[in-house]
Order: C-alpha cells, then sequence, then structure tokens
C-alpha cells in the first residue's frame, strides 16, 4: 500500500492483474493533484518550466505507484503522458489469448454455499472491466445472465421470482442488489439460530457409585469425555445464554444439507441419519448418552457411513466404520480419536481442521463462529454409495424421481401439477441435485455451435489445418496424403501434397516462410486436430519458437475443426465430379485435388461477399482462362524441339493449372507432364469414353492397375491340364511357396563387389552418391503371358469367373526381380554404361573420360563419379523414373559409411549389433575381447540338446550378416556355429551370445578402406586340418587385399577329409585361386588392372612344392582333380605362391579360434580399427 500524502487515501500498487482499479484510482489522484491534463493532452512542442515541473511531478507519482515487476516497462520514458501510454499498451492489449483468459476465467467464476456475496459480485464486476478494457464489450443483459448463473443453487427461488420480471428491468445494478439483500438476510438468519454444530462435549457423572461391570470408553486425549454401555454422559452447551440452549434441541435436519463435524471430545463417530449408513446392524449393543434438555439418548445400531469430501489435493471417499446411529442426536459427530488410530495426523489451528496422511490432505474443515469445525463436502453430497440426498421425506421429488425410472423430473413435475395421476404427493422439500445415475446413462455429447462465435479480422490470425489421406491408390508422383491450410479470415486454401504423415512439419514450415514473405509477419493460431503428426515434440517445440499458439480439438471430435473437415469433405467431393467426368484413373487424384482447390479459391464462400482469392491478393479473380478438366488438349510445341515436318501441337489431357507460372498442365502419357501457355482446348464433349478410359490406365509404365481379361468359351476349353503350363498363374497370397527357376531368380548385387568399388572410389577419389528408385519393381517388362486372380476385396460383381492380366511387373511376383534389374540394366546400357561381365550388378561409364560406376542393388544405387557426370547421369534417370537423390553416401543397408577428406572410407555396423544386442536381451551383459573360447571345437557330446532351434537359428542368421559385411573377425566363430543349427546344444547357445556380447564390446570396430599403397591385389590362404571332431572336415580361410585394404574374405569348411595338413592347405590354396581368377576380371571392369602372376600367400612349405610340382605321389595322388586347377594358373602366369610365416598369417583368424594376442593381431591386419572420421567428414 502507498500513500502519496499525509491526506491522500492509500493505493494498492499496479501489478499483472489489477490494471482496471488502479486506473480509476490513479486518474483520481491525478484529479486531484490537478495533473490528468498531463496524459490526456498532448506534450507541447517547447513545453516551458512549469509544465515540466508538473510532469516530472506526475511521472513520479504513477512511477512510485507500480510494483518493481512493472518498473522494467516504463523505465526509459522520459514523460508522464509516454510512461501512462506504455503502462495502457502493456495491460490493455487488445488480442485473442486475452481475451480469452479473462473469459474462461470469467464464465468459471462460481460461488460457494458458504461463499460472500458482495466478494463474488466485486470479482465478476471486476473481470468484466478487464474484458471491456481489452476491447471485449459485454451488454447488461450478458451481464446480469453471468450474475445469476454464478450463484448456488440454494438462490434458485430469487432467480424464478426475478425471471417473472420484464426484460428490461433486469439489469446488472437490480440483479447486485436483489442478490446482496437475500445475502444479507440470510446472514441475519444464521446468526439468531444455535444449531447443535455449536456444542462442546462436556461429560459430568449423575452417580458416583456405578455398577463396576459397566463397561465405558475412555479419551486420553481429552479425559473429560467418557461413552459407557450403561453410565448416560451429559452433553452441555459451552454458551452461557439460555436460547442457545433452547435452539440446541431444534430439529436442523429439515435442511437438505448434510454436515459432519469434527469432535476432538467424541469417543466414537455418532451419526444422526439412518438415510446416512451403507450398511446398519440394529442388534449391536447400545450407548446411551444425556442431552442438554436431561432425555437420555441410547444409540440405536451401529453401521458404516460413506461420503465424499474435496481438498486441495482432490476429491475424496471417506468411509466411517463402526459409526453408531443415534436419530435424537441434533448433529452429526466425527471422532479425532477414531480418525487418529486409523494413522491420520489432525491439525487444529483459530479457523481451520486438516486431516492428512503421507502429506496428503483428505479432510478439511473451516471453524464457524460458535467455534465448531464443519467438514467441506464435495457438492455438499454424500458418496453415491448411499446416494438419496438425505431426506427423510416420504414425498420427496428425488425418491419419485428414482420409483419412477429416474424420469425427467419436469414429467413428475407435471404429473402433479395437471393432476394426470392419484396416489402421489409433492412437498418442496429442495433435495433434487443430479442424479448421478442419470449423468452416467443419459449424458449425452453437448451439441456443437452451427457457426463459429470468432471469426479473424485479418489475414493469418488464424489458420485451419488437416491432413487428409491415405489415398485408396498412390497418385502418378507417389503420393498418399495432402495437408491443407485454410486461412480463417479469407477463407483461401492451399494444399501440400505428401507421401508420409511425417512430412507435414516440413510442408507446415514451408508455408509459413510463403505467408510471412508475403504479408510481412507469421500467423498467430494454427487450428488443427489431435493428429499425431501435430502433436510430435518437434512440431510443438517449432511452433513455440515461431510464436504460435497451437490450438487442437478434443480427442474424437472433428467438428470442432469444422472449417478443415468441411473443406476436406469439398475437395474431395468436387475431385470425384472431375474423375468422373472426364472419365480418368483415380492415380490422377493429386492432380484434380490441386485443381479443386485453384477453382474453390476462386469461388464465393458464405462468410463474405468475396473470394477467397480477392481476399487474400486484393485482386478480382479473372475467370478467363479456366477450362473443362480433364478435356482434349492439344500443346503447342516450341520451334527449337520439333523439325521442319514436325507436327506443332501435341495431344494430351489437361490436367489443371501450374501454380508457378501462367501455364497450362498437360498430361502427355508416360508419367509426362507439359507445361504450355499455348493450348487448343477440346472442351465439348469430353474426349474420353469408358473404353479409352481404360486404355489410359494402362498406357503409361505405371503397374498398379490391371488389365481384366475375359475367358472365353473356346479358350477355357483350350486350358486343360496338357497346356496350363504354357502360361503362368499367379495368386498374389501364396508368393512365398514357390521355388524359383533360373530365369525368375533375381540378380543381386556381391557384397564383394561393393567394397572393390568403394576401394576403386577411395583410389580414384571419386564422390559416392547413394539414390533410391521408387517402386522400382512395377517398371519391369514382363516376357511370359502372366494372369492373376481377382484381389480380394476388389472382385467386381456380376464378373467373378474372370481374372486379371498382367501387363507390368508388381511387387510379389517372383518374376519382378528379374525384370526390374533387366529394366534398369536397358536404362544405363542406353545412356552409354556397359555391364560388368564379372558381376551383372556392376555398370561402368563406356567412354575414354572421367570413370563412373554404378552398383544396382534391387531399387538401391550407388554411383561413383565427379559431381557433374553424378547430376547428370540423376537427370537422365529421373526423366524415367520417380528416384530420390539421398546425397553422398553414409548409410546404405544397414552400414553406416563415413569418410575422410583423403576419400578413404570407414564401414561399420553399430546400429544393427545395437539391435540384436535389445533383442537377445543382452544389454546388461558381460564383455568380452574375443568371440569364441579357442578351447571351443575340442569340447565333445550331445547331452545338451535345446528343445527349440527358434532363438538360436534367428541370432546366427543376424550375426551371419554381419560376419559377411564388415567384421571378418567373427566370420569363422558364426562359421562353426551355423553347423548346428538344427540341433544346438546349450553350449552353443552360449557361444552365440558370446558372440554378441563381444560385437556390443567392439561396436565401434571400423573396416578402413583406403589407398595409401598402390592397389595391388594379393591374398593369403590357410586351413586348420581336421580340428572340428565331429566329423574331422578342415575348414578354409582366405583374405584378399587390394593394397593394404580388406576387400574380401572367406571362411569355409571343405567339401572332403584331409588326409594331411598339405592336402588341407592345397584345398584351401585352390579355392582362394579360383577367387583371385574372378577378383583380376573385376578389377579390370574397374580400371584396375593387375600385374600378373597375383601372390597367394601361404605358410605351409609342402602345399607351395606340391603346387609346383606335377607329379604324381602316392600321398596326393588322391586329390581331386578339380584342385589341381592351382597348377595350370600357376603355370600360365596368373598367380604365384609365396610363403609367409605364420604369425603373420592374416587368414588364420578365419580358420579357428585364437587367444586374445594373436587375434588381436590378426584383427589388425583385416583393417579393423577403431577410429573417428567425425573431424574430417
Amino acid at each position: 500500500m502507498l500513500s502519496l500524502k499525509e491526506n491522500n487515501p492509500q493505493i494498492v500498487k499496479l501489478n499483472a492483474n489489477n490494471y482496471s482499479v488502479w486506473k480509476f484510482k490513479m486518474e483520481m489522484i491525478l484529479i486531484k493533484e490537478d495533473l490528468l491534463h498531463l496524459i490526456e493532452d498532448d506534450t507541447p512542442s517547447q513545453p516551458d518550466e512549469k509544465y515540466i515541473k508538473k510532469d516530472r511531478q506526475a511521472r513520479a507519482i504513477i512511477n512510485l505507484c507500480i510494483e518493481d515487476s512493472q518498473i522494467i516497462h516504463i523505465k526509459y520514458e522520459t514523460t508522464a503522458k509516454a510512461t501512462w501510454n506504455k503502462l495502457k499498451t502493456i495491460h490493455e492489449r487488445s488480442n485473442l489469448s486475452s481475451k480469452l483468459f479473462l473469459l474462461r476465467k470469467l464464465y468459471a467464476t462460481k460461488m460457494s454455499e458458504d461463499g460472500n456475496m458482495n466478494e463474488h459480485i466485486a470479482q465478476m464486476l471486476e473481470l468484466i472491466d478487464k474484458l471491456k478494457a481489452v476491447g471485449e464489450e459485454i451488454k447488461d443483459g450478458h451481464i446480469a445472465a453471468l450474475l445469476l448463473v454464478s450463484v448456488p443453487k440454494s438462490y434458485d427461488t430469487l432467480i424464478t421470482a426475478l425471471e417473472a420480471r420484464p426484460e428490461n428491468e433486469l439489469t446488472p445494478e437490480l440483479i447486485k442488489n436483489k442478490l446482496t439483500d437475500e445475502y444479507n438476510r440470510r446472514k441475519e438468519q444464521d446468526s439468531d439460530r444455535n444449531l447443535a454444530q455449536a456444542f462442546k462435549t462436556n461429560v459430568s457423572f449423575k452417580s458416583r457409585n456405578q455398577n463396576r461391570n459397566d463397561k465405558f470408553l475412555y479419551n486420553e486425549t481429552n479425559p473429560t469425555t467418557f461413552i459407557t454401555d450403561s453410565a448416560p454422559i451429559t452433553i452441555e452447551s459451552s454458551l452461557s445464554d439460555p436460547k442457545h440452549i433452547l435452539l440446541a434441541n431444534a430439529d436442523t435436519r429439515s435442511k437438505a444439507k448434510v454436515s459432519f463435524f469434527i469432535d476432538s471430545g467424541a469417543s466414537q463417530h455418532l451419526i444422526n441419519d439412518e438415510c446416512l449408513f451403507s450398511s446398519l446392524d440394529e442388534t449391536a449393543d447400545s450407548i446411551k448418552i444425556i442431552v442438554a434438555d436431561g432425555k437420555i439418548i441410547s444409540s440405536q445400531g451401529i453401521g458404516k457411513i460413506y461420503f465424499q469430501t474435496i481438498t486441495k489435493d482432490g476429491i475424496h471417499e471417506i468411509c466411517l466404520q463402526n459409526a453408531y446411529y443415534l436419530p435424537q442426536l441434533e448433529c452429526n459427530l466425527l471422532s479425532v480419536k477414531r480418525i487418529t488410530e486409523k494413522g491420520f495426523t489432525v491439525n487444529f489451528n483459530k479457523n481451520k481442521c486438516v486431516v492428512m496422511k503421507d502429506k496428503t490432505v483428505y479432510l478439511e474443515a473451516i471453524s464457524n463462529n460458535n467455534s465448531l469445525y464443519e467438514v467441506i463436502m464435495h457438492e455438499d453430497k454424500v458418496s453415491n454409495h448411499n446416494f438419496a440426498y438425505n431426506c427423510n421425506n416420504h414425498n420427496c421429488l428425488y425418491l419419485w424421481h428414482k420409483r419412477l425410472g429416474h424420469r425427467n423430473i419436469n414429467s413428475i413435475k407435471q404429473l402433479v401439477k395437471e393432476n394426470l395421476a392419484d396416489g402421489i404427493q409433492l412437498d418442496n422439500c429442495q433435495h433434487i441435485g443430479n442424479c448421478i445415475h442419470c449423468i452416467k446413462n443419459k449424458l449425452s455429447e453437448f451439441p456443437y455451435p452451427k457457426e463459429a462465435k470468432y471469426r479473424a479480422t485479418h489475414p493469418l490470425d488464424l489458420v485451419h489445418s488437416d491432413l487428409c489421406g491415405p489415398m485408396p491408390t498412390q497418385s502418378v508422383s507417389g503420393k498418399c496424403y495432402f495437408l491443407t491450410f485454410v486461412d480463417d479470415y479469407s477463407r483461401y486454401s492451399m494444399i501440400y501434397l505428401l507421401s508420409k504423415k511425417d512430412e507435414v512439419l516440413s510442408k507446415l514450415k514451408e508455408y509459413i516462410a510463403m505467408t510471412r514473405n508475403k504479408f510481412g509477419r507469421t500467423l498467430k493460431v494454427l487450428r488443427s486436430d489431435n493428429g499425431g503428426e501435430y502433436i510430435g515434440k518437434e512440431i510443438e517445440d517449432f511452433l513455440k519458437e515461431q510464436g504460435i499458439v497451437h490450438q487442437l480439438t478434443v480427442p474424437y471430435s472433428p467438428q470442432q475443426n469444422g472449417v478443415s473437415e468441411r473443406k476436406n469433405r469439398t475437395l474431395i467431393e468436387m475431385t470425384r465430379c472431375l474423375l468422373s467426368e472426364a472419365n480418368l484413373p483415380q492415380r490422377f487424384w493429386a492432380e484434380t485435388a490441386m485443381t479443386a482447390t485453384y477453382l474453390q479459391n476462386r469461388l464465393p464462400t458464405k462468410p463474405k461477399r468475396k473470394t477467397p482469392y480477392e481476399l487474400w491478393t486484393n485482386h478480382k479473380p479473372n475467370l478467363s482462362h479456366i477450362r473443362v478438366f480433364g478435356c482434349k488438349a492439344y500443346a503447342y510445341i516450341q520451334k527449337q524441339k520439333r523439325g521442319k515436318l514436325d507436327s506443332k501441337a501435341v495431344e494430351g489431357i489437361f490436367l489443371g493449372y501450374d501454380y508457378r507460372s501462367k501455364g497450362y498442365r498437360i498430361y502427355l502419357g508416360d508419367n509426362k507432364i507439359m507445361i504450355s501457355r499455348t493450348v487448343k482446348f477440346i472442351e465439348n464433349p469430353l474426349p474420353y469414353d469408358k473404353k479409352e478410359a481404360k486404355e489410359l490406365q494402362n498406357q503409361d509404365e505405371t503397374t498398379q492397375q490391371l488389365v481384366e481379361l475375359e475367358l472365353e468359351h473356346e479358350e477355357n476349353h483350350s486350358m486343360e491340364e496338357g497346356e496350363i503350363n504354357e502360361r503362368i498363374e499367379v495368386n498374389p497370397c501364396e508368393d512365398d511357396e514357390y521355388e524359383l527357376s533360373n530365369s525368375q531368380i533375381q540378380t543381386s548385387q556381391h557384397r564383394r563387389s561393393e567394397r572393390k568399388t568403394k576401394a576403386a572410389a577411395a583410389y580414384k577419389n571419386l564422390n559416392v552418391t547413394h539414390v533410391d528408385i521408387k517402386t522400382a519393381f512395377l517398371h519391369g517388362n514382363l516376357e511370359d503371358e502372366v494372369y492373376m486372380s481377382q484381389p480380394e476385396g476388389y472382385i467386381q460383381t456380376g464378373q467373378e469367373q474372370k481374372v486379371c492380366k498382367l501387363n507390368k511387373a508388381i511387387y510379389g511376383l517372383k518374376q519382378a526381380a528379374r525384370a526390374w534389374h533387366l529394366k534398369i540394366g536397358e536404362s544405363l546400357i542406353k545412356y552409354g554404361y556397359e555391364q560388368s561381365k564379372a558381376d551383372p550388378c556392376l555398370f561402368k561409364f563406356a567412354n575414354n573420360g572421367n570413370p563412373m560406376y554404378i552398383i544396382v542393388y534391387i531399387d538401391d544405387l550407388l554411383i561413383a563419379g565427379k559431381d557433374e557426370d553424378i547430376r547428370k547421369i540423376i537427370k537422365e534417370l529421373e526423366e524415367e523414373y520417380e528416384l530420390k537423390n539421398l546425397g553422398e553416401v553414409n548409410y546404405y543397408l544397414g552400414i553406416n559409411i563415413e569418410r575422410t577428406k583423403e576419400g578413404n572410407f570407414a564401414l561399420n555396423q553399430k546400429n544393427k549389433i545395437e539391435e540384436i544386442v535389445e533383442k537377445f536381451n543382452l544389454k546388461e551383459a558381460k564383455p568380452t575381447n574375443i568371440p569364441m573360447d579357442p578351447n571351443y571345437l575340442k569340447q565333445e557330446g550331445e547331452d545338451d540338446i535345446l528343445p527349440n532351434n527358434t532363438q538360436y537359428r534367428k541370432a546366427v542368421g543376424a550375426l551371419l550378416y554381419i560376419a559377411t559385411v564388415s567384421r571378418p573377425d567373427i566370420a569363422v566363430a558364426v562359421n562353426i556355429l551355423s553347423r548346428r543349427n538344427e540341433k544346438p546344444r546349450e553350449r552353443d547357445w552360449n557361444a552365440v551370445k558370446r558372440i554378441i556380447r563381444y560385437l556390443k564390446t567392439t561396436a565401434e570396430l571400423k573396416l578402413i578402406i583406403n589407398m595409401d599403397k598402390e592397389p595391388i591385389l594379393t591374398a593369403f590362404c590357410d586351413a586348420d586340418w581336421a580340428n572340428d571332431k565331429s566329423d574331422r572336415k578342415s575348414t578354409s580361410g582366405s583374405v584378399f587385399k587390394l593394397g593394404n585394404c580388406t576387400i574380401q574374405w572367406m571362411s569355409k569348411r571343405q567339401n572332403c577329409v584331409a588326409l594331411s595338413s598339405t592336402e588341407a592347405e592345397y584345398v584351401s590354396a585352390a579355392n582362394t585361386a579360383q577367387v583371385i581368377v574372378w577378383l583380376i576380371n573385376l578389377t579390370k571392369d574397374l580400371d584396375l588392372p593387375q600385374p600378373l602372376p597375383v601372390t597367394i600367400y601361404e605358410d605351409n612349405q609342402s602345399c607351395i612344392k606340391l603346387s609346383q610340382s606335377d607329379k604324381h605321389q602316392s600321398r596326393t595322388k588322391h586329390i581331386d582333380v578339380k584342385f589341381h586347377h592351382i597348377r595350370h594358373l600357376r603355370e600360365t602366369g596368373m598367380i604365384e605362391l609365396e610363403y609367409c610365416q605364420s604369425k603373420e598369417m592374416t587368414a588364420d583368424i578365419l580358420t579357428k579360434p585364437l587367444p586374445r594376442p594373436a587375434f588381436e593381431h590378426h584383427r589388425t591386419n583385416l583393417q579393423l580399427k577403431t577410429v573417428s572420421y567425425s573431424q574430417n567428414k
């Protein structure tokens, strides 16, 4: 509080909540000091000294009457008027958020039954003043209604009387006076009453010679209170005025309100109303008490009571056990002793009593003037366990409401009022309220307003948004959804086409950037439904950063987002009509929806007498260019694109208006759209009948539409058992149960080619770009006639006997992969590429310019070359396929790929390893430094077979993928364990988990592909002779290097049983030589020709000698002829075997489990290292 002078009234300083009152008082002070003109009139251009002095005085008065939190707003203002206007701007800002806050608070303000009417009315009027200050005018009739609906139901009689008055008399002043008078009248009546609530319990013995066998209860905390079985207890009033004693005997139970009082002197809970008991045992022993008038009363039973309380911690249901029923008692008493016995704490102060447990408040009681503590009930109602509004009146309206099947109260009143039935009488006991059963079982959804109460006054004040989809058919460009933005003021709409829901945020950012650039400001409020695409953390954070208020509808209430929902319905309906009239396939829905939006923006809407286009752009739309959608169109061909004798126009279909240029969109077939401004239209009639439309559905490369083939009778006769194999029939639901023939196998890229290509790219410093072809298999051409039964759910009624003929490949068709590979191969060859003979998935550019390589793996393409060459081939491919350029390769088929400035690569599968660890619940497993126990192969026995091998096979399969892609250090362990797939043992399963634990420990290891040396091809081969005791077959291991980087490895069990270590090494060397021949051809295709012979390092001298000799010896003559192929390769100069010491034999890690020192040494030689390339990216 602040007093400016001795005689000045005090004024509360300005804060964030009291501006309306503060402004009025401050104006009064300025008037008193004759300073008001300083804030109302304009400041003189050259103020004199007197004016400046008074202005400083006024500014000082204002600044001294505000709280510290407000100083920041006016700290730098130099005049009283500037200071006043600044505070006015801050506190009287007229914006939607301020109005909404004040309106919500106004409508939510309700007076409690024991509230203060004067304070309540003052609070309501203050909120109304604040609303007026922010520009929201509330009429007097509305104010009067708000005052009436905000008071408790006990004022209903007064409200009914006021409703009988003429409407023009119901002014806010009249309502305020009537409510205040009624409140004062009730207050005076209450002061003349002495309810039983005013009693304190005091006990005095009437006789000292009590029967010693009488039982009594003694309250140790209050020794003056006794409850006995036979000795009566005297309850005397604590008030000396005789009228209070007399009033204490008045029956207060006629009131509808149920009250409980906290009594620290009572040793038991005492209840006076039988209706409050949910269960009552009337045979229990009774207790006796003496009331103030000397009457002795006895309890008539003991039972259980339920009621509800409301506290700051919520609504609680209270259960009183062993409560005594005394119908003559004037009030209900709750025993503090019994409450504390249940572990509750009871705290008393001057005005309040609180019952707590574990820091939760379960019950609160307020002290009235006669010092008793009355429990605060939840809406003054007892719990639904015994919900009867505690009325003993047999003519109670609520009782008849239950008797008559919970019929509407007004209908029951009508029975009596119009004398429509006998045997029914109603008393005005005022016990009826909200019936819980009626609420639970009759509640229906509240009606939605027919029109919005609020309408934006400027563009971007409010924008509605919704996502429509997924559509039953993908668009030509592969879109499945469209996203709408509707400006509330103009109803101007914009739509964005989406492939996935997660694109909503990017399109929202695009829309905000566009509108901000157009209007110079950001949209204020975005209204949408509760869809997951709108309520993610990322989108919420973005809206907060932009200062945009996000309004959401209640879940499952699309009516609250009516503008967007109606817009979607209108667009879909117009889209259907346009497609239907034009006889176009459904895949053109996206072009049609864009056209529908274009047209809707140029058509009037109900709320405005102007079109959305005019309100959005301030220009009236010109419709002279509008044409019939889907009509035949002839687009002019520029002379630069045609020959002298070529046609000057090309025929197509009109598909709408280009939003980036003043041109028409003309569909030419083959997924090609031409933008042209010079077009001749044939609008009437539309050119396509149903037959032509059917042909249109299948004329382009999109294969999602199936041509239906009717089998005539003669064809049915010819398709006998002997001829049915001439055609291939497909059931799309049974694609997993066939065996592939050689002509149907998908040609897939070898992992080895991928690493060689990266090595070549590293050596030649080429960029590697990742490209994804969308719906790749749908581009494949079928070599055979393929028929398919009509898909389930799409069978045409009346034509069930027909089947569908496939013109193109589809997903799930066993020929689809090969058909696609042939198709992409044709395309690349057309663009000047040559297909590698060593690997059909590798293509290289055929000219003598910059080298370029493309690896095809299903629908993923890796393109290695210079940037300009990569952009060129991508542009060429885009003309034929829809693709996505993923940029410089960094994640490919589950492989993390890092690259240095020098062009070296690092391959890692950390993400895949983490998936495996989590899948098999090994997150908390202990680490290990080697993948397999070196003594594992020495373990024998079959006594611990696993009952189920499913998990084992899954784990081995997952590890096999990692072993063949980037982790040769686990190759032999996985190879050994895969031999036990059919009958794994418990020890095998533990070994599998050990590999996973090893991968978890070494997840940061990366396979390095660098070219620090010349790209010379070398190999290491080794064998572990007969170490597997299960079948005594040896294990071959090979490592292939280009320069010093590992490009391929092999760990394989030999097919034969070697009779000596020399034979085992010889077989391994022969297998290695076979791969060398292939690698020589592959490196040649990668423009890395190899000098011959290629060196194979071997650590067995006898093996080397055997490869150099053509003699047949008794100990080696049994060796299969195919392994002697190595001699031919050595003689022709292709390979040469050289000796390598065993400790440097890198391939040893691929033949058997090794101890840690040797294992880590060879692992390093494989170029598996823990390095970080992030700083060099």
